[in-house]
C-alpha cells in the first residue's frame, strides 16, 4: 500500500508542480530564446543545425540559396539537396537520384529556429516550467504564423525544441547550431544514376 502512495504521490508531482505560465509582452532581448542564439551567432540565412528525434537524427544546412537536410535511421538515410531550382532526392541503397525542379526552396528549419532574430528580440512569448520525461525545463513559447514553437532550457542552454501546427506536433532534442557551411553537402554523388520523371 505505501508503495502505491509513493507512486501516486511522484506522479502528482511531475504533473502537478509547473509553475504558472505568464506571458511577456515587451521583451527586448533578455529571453532565453533570443540570447542563446545571438550568443550562437545564429544567422537565419546560414547555418548548420543538428537535431535528433527518437531514433533519427536530422541534419539541416541553409546557404541563402541552397538547402540540405539529412535523416539518419537505423534503415537507411534520405538525403535532399536543393539548388539551382531543382530539389534532388538521393537514394544510397539504390545509388540513384531523383531531380524535379521547384519554384521555392523548402525551410526546412521552420518550427525549429527563429525567422527573423530582429523580431525575436522584442516578441512576446509565454514561460514557465514543465517537466519533460523526470527533469523540469524552462520554457518559452513563440507564435508564428501556423503554429508555435517552444524551447525548453536547463540553465542557460537549449535541450529540447517543440513545434505544433495544426495538423502536428514534432519535438526534437536540440544537438548544436553553428554558421560554418560544409559545401561538399551539396555536391551529387559519383557515379549515381538521375532518374527524371
Amino acid at each position: 500500500m505505501k508503495k502505491i502512495f509513493f507512486l501516486l504521490a511522484f506522479a502528482l508531482l511531475l504533473t502537478g508542480c509547473d509553475s504558472k505560465v505568464i506571458t511577456v509582452m515587451n521583451p527586448n532581448g533578455d529571453s532565453k530564446t533570443y540570447q542563446f542564439f545571438i550568443n550562437a551567432d545564429y544567422n537565419p540565412e546560414i547555418y548548420t543545425l543538428k537535431l535528433k528525434n527518437d531514433e533519427t537524427d536530422i541534419t539541416i544546412i541553409n546557404d541563402q540559396d541552397r538547402n540540405y537536410y539529412r535523416l539518419k535511421t537505423q534503415s537507411g538515410i534520405t538525403e535532399v539537396i536543393e539548388k539551382n531550382s531543382i530539389k534532388y532526392t538521393i537514394s544510397k541503397a539504390t545509388k540513384t537520384y531523383t531531380e524535379e525542379p521547384i519554384t521555392l526552396l523548402d525551410n526546412y528549419g521552420l518550427g525549429y529556429l527563429p525567422a527573423d532574430m530582429e523580431v525575436l528580440k522584442t516578441q512576446s512569448y509565454k514561460t514557465g516550467t514543465k517537466w519533460h520525461g523526470l527533469t523540469r525545463y524552462t520554457f518559452e513559447e513563440y507564435d508564428y504564423d501556423g503554429g508555435t514553437t517552444t524551447y525548453y532550457f536547463k540553465g542557460n542552454e537549449l535541450k529540447y525544441i517543440e513545434n505544433k501546427t495544426a495538423l502536428e506536433e514534432n519535438t526534437v532534442e536540440f544537438i548544436s547550431i553553428n554558421n560554418k557551411i560544409d559545401d561538399t553537402k551539396f555536391d551529387l554523388p559519383n557515379n549515381y544514376q538521375a532518374i527524371t520523371y
